[in-house]
């Protein structure tokens, strides 16, 4: 792990308090001047830190960027961080998933972009991916009983995640598995899976969720999920 990665690591796990310079050289053991550079890139990555002499740094509340750090500070099982893989940019979180639970490549149980340049959306249609957005796609294995996870199920359980992070009420119609909010569309849900042709076992399911909510905590929305679908 980067300097960066261990400062940025270290910032969310103290989200709204100042961290001194001190505790970051002892726990990363590098130089003031190397945490100083590591902060000033973070910062120009738009993260909002506050850098106060003789206080350190704190990255604010308000600081919402998609990472592997930002998403672990939330998660409840944090040994989930393992499984997950973050990318700036990727055609579908959908394709690599399934080219993933194919060959195994990545390794990974989710995967998530900030900005999908070909999003996959029900009927071969686009789904439109700009920044701002979450874009994740989750590998989940069949039950033991191998009982079919129904799509609705799915919905069902991604509608509570996001209730429980607004203070608002959504709906959900099931039939297409979208959720809105006051009428405007924030989320569109599509599940996949793959099997065997002959025998119709299915080996992978791979459930795609785009969520497009501003104002939402974005890392923390992630680890929601993450927590209660995987």
């Amino acid at each position: 792990m980067k300097t960066k990665e261990k400062i940025l690591e270290i910032l969310e796990q103290n989200k709204g308090s100042f961290v001194s310079s001190r505790i970051l050289t002892e726990k990363i053991n590098v130089s003031r001047n190397a945490i100083w550079k590591a902060v000033n890139d973070l910062k120009d990555s738009g993260y909002e830190i506050d850098s106060v002499t003789n206080k350190g740094y704190m990255l604010l509340k308000t600081s919402d960027i998609i990472s592997l750090q930002g998403i672990e500070s939330y998660l409840i099982d944090k040994e989930k961080i393992n499984m997950v893989a973050v990318f700036d940019e990727l055609q579908s979180t959908n394709m690599t998933a399934k080219i993933d639970a194919i060959s195994g490549v990545l390794n990974k149980k989710v995967i998530i972009a900030k900005h999908q340049t070909a999003g996959m959306a029900h009927g071969k249609q686009n789904y439109d991916s700009p920044r701002g957005g979450v874009y994740i796609s989750i590998i989940k294995d069949p039950p033991k009983d191998k009982k079919q996870i129904k799509a609705s199920d799915i919905g069902k359980a991604v509608a509570d995640v996001i209730e429980s992070q607004i203070d608002a009420k959504i709906s959900l119609d099931q039939k297409n598995n979208r959720i809105y909010l006051n009428g405007e569309k924030i989320c569109g849900i599509m599940t996949e899976y793959i099997a065997d042709l002959e025998t119709g076992d299915i080996s992978t399911y791979v459930i795609g969720i785009g969520i497009q909510l501003p104002g939402i905590l974005k890392n923390r929305l992630i680890a929601a999920l993450i927590d209660r679908l995987l």
